[in-house]
């Protein structure tokens, strides 16, 4: 909780590293739980577990947004439901594929928004890949365009019309990239935000002479979400969805709520839940604006991947 205070006030241009400590208020969530059953196990001081409780429910309230609640069981003509997972390139392997595409058709989704989605077969052909997986999730709308020289990035299936397509930011080597799609649903729009922020990739790329530091991976976050947010048109019914390689409580995602949107995993009391397989850290976040209600919202587990997809059911 300390982590994320801090890093919600503190600004980029005095301490960015900062900006990285409220990832780990989920591990001392957890931390304090197991030191508060050794302390009646060992020390039987009643004071010391008060204390420890006190802490982990106020990191677990911190989490838990005060904003309005995105929850709500609405009469709305509309509703679809949504996918979205970092499919982690795949493997690099046709029989994860047909797993994540078997597992897609299960779930039934109207909209996918996939992360590192790339080439599995027909190199060099980004085209033929993404209009493949497009037949077999049986979504005939889509969009994969990464950025000229990389075979991996965001892409974007609809069972609705995608009326119009915009760049907000793609970077060479990376497989980071955000598009903005405006998706006709029932003649009604709705902007949709598929994005993958910088990650903490320190490799570098094509672009940079020498490997990343953490600061510049904080500074180019900060460049991307600034560039969504200068395409923000809060009238719109809008959903900002994927991995944003940022835990609750950064300076990064309170940019969103600045904005007027609800943080989707916060507002339903599961901001603490990891989004991640094997770490237990939630980075994969949905953010919508005030016009779009959640009906539900869960995190499946099962698709071969280091992350867990996202599905939610909204309407607006």
């Amino acid at each position: 909780m300390l982590g994320s205070c801090a890093a919600s006030v503190t600004s980029l241009d005095m301490f960015p590293i900062i900006q990285i400590l409220p990832a780990f208020d989920l591990v001392w969530f957890v931390a304090s739980i197991g030191l508060v059953m050794m302390g009646r196990l060992v020390f039987m001081n009643q004071q010391y577990n008060s204390m420890l409780v006190l802490l982990a429910t106020l990191t677990l309230t911190w989490h838990k947004s005060s904003s309005q609640q995105a929850i709500e069981n609405s009469s709305r003509a509309n509703r679809i439901k949504i996918l979205s997972l970092n499919v982690s390139q795949l493997g690099n392997d046709t029989g994860i594929v047909n797993q994540t595409i078997e597992l897609i058709k299960e779930i039934k989704p109207d909209v996918v928004c996939l992360q590192e989605f790339g080439l599995y077969y027909k190199w060099p052909n980004v085209d033929a890949v993404s209009r493949d997986f497009s037949d077999r999730i049986g979504l005939s709308n889509y969009h994969f365009s990464p950025h000229r020289g990389n075979i991996f990035g965001v892409a974007t299936f609809s069972r609705y019309p995608i009326d119009s397509t915009h760049l907000i930011y793609n970077m060479l080597s990376f497989t980071n990239e955000g598009w903005l799609h405006d998706l006709n649903v029932n003649g009604q729009q709705l902007r949709l935000i598929n994005l993958h922020l910088q990650s903490f990739n320190l490799n570098g790329s094509m672009q940079y002479d020498k490997r990343l530091t953490p600061i510049q991976v904080i500074d180019m976050q900060w460049e991307q979400i600034a560039a969504l947010l200068a395409k923000d048109q809060a009238q719109e019914p809008t959903i900002i969805i994927g991995d944003f390689n940022a835990a609750l409580g950064s300076i990064h995602l309170n940019q969103f709520k600045k904005h007027g949107y609800i943080n989707v995993a916060a507002s339903t009391g599961n901001g603490l839940i990891p989004t991640l397989n094997w770490i237990p850290l939630a980075i994969d976040h949905v953010e919508v604006s005030q016009n779009v209600h959640c009906a539900s919202y869960c995190l499946d587990d099962r698709f071969p991947s280091d992350h867990k997809a996202v599905v939610m059911n909204i309407s607006f």
